[in-house]
């Protein structure tokens, strides 16, 4: 992604970004690069995300910023959980990092569809396209084990294209099998600048890990200690 203000990343920075996606068991893990000095092993800082059909659970970077024995800030995705300041635009953020989102989008509101170009690489035919996705109709057709949290980032999406507007476009390569390799994307509201996936190893599996009960604590009870920060809840301290 380049230009995350959400992240605290300046206009032309570059972040990196990779995750696994298991939609059948309704499962993502994602990391997520901030700006900032690289550590002993020249690595950035990092935040981890899971997110579950009914939470989104975040593993901050800085962690001594958390209670004392928290690692992990937990957001459900329950209309009391959503009422807390920043909840809506961290699940927006979020779920603009999450690709299943721009898919979904797509597959739910995809209202336009033009072949903008083609090309073999390694012997593999692509085929591009132009899409064009209807907002609202995404939010009234939206299913699958995301869909809470993706009808909560396309509202607030709507609500940043204003009265009157509803279509978004994404730029989308596809292969010869039918899968999407590659999108491109900005995503009203989540100020993350400008996205770009590369999406591969389609069925792959993984073991599931969830963060245990008392490493968590919920993003109401840290409203009030973070939510002046602009970059909060992603960079905590800042």
């Amino acid at each position: 992604m380049t230009g995350a203000e959400a992240l605290g990343a300046k206009p032309k920075e570059d972040l990196l970004a990779a995750g696994v996606f298991d939609v059948r068991r309704g499962l993502v893990y994602e990391r997520v690069d901030l700006p900032g000095p690289l550590d002993q092993n020249k690595l950035p800082p990092r935040d981890f995300l899971v997110f579950l059909p009914a939470k989104i659970f975040l593993s901050p970077a800085a962690k001594q910023a958390l209670p004392a024995g928290k690692n992990v800030i937990v957001v459900p995705l329950t209309a009391q959980g959503l009422t807390v300041a920043g909840a809506n635009g961290f699940v927006t953020q979020a779920m603009g990092l999450n690709p299943l989102l721009l898919l979904d989008e797509i597959a739910a509101g995809g209202s336009a569809a033009v072949k903008t170009g083609s090309e073999v690489v390694e012997h593999v035919p692509f085929v591009d396209y132009r899409v064009t996705v209807d907002l609202r109709r995404a939010l009234a057709r939206v299913r699958g084990p995301f869909a809470r949290a993706e009808r909560v980032a396309i509202k607030q999406e709507l609500a940043a294209l204003g009265p009157g507007r509803s279509d978004v476009r994404f730029t989308v390569r596809v292969d010869s099998a039918g899968f999407v390799r590659d999108l491109h994307a900005t995503v009203p509201a989540s100020k993350l600048g400008t996205l770009a996936f590369d999406l591969h190893g389609y069925g792959t599996t993984f073991e599931p890990s969830y963060p245990k009960a008392a490493q968590i604590v919920s993003l109401a009870s840290l409203a009030h200690a973070w939510s002046w920060s602009p970059h909060w809840p992603w960079v905590l301290g800042a």
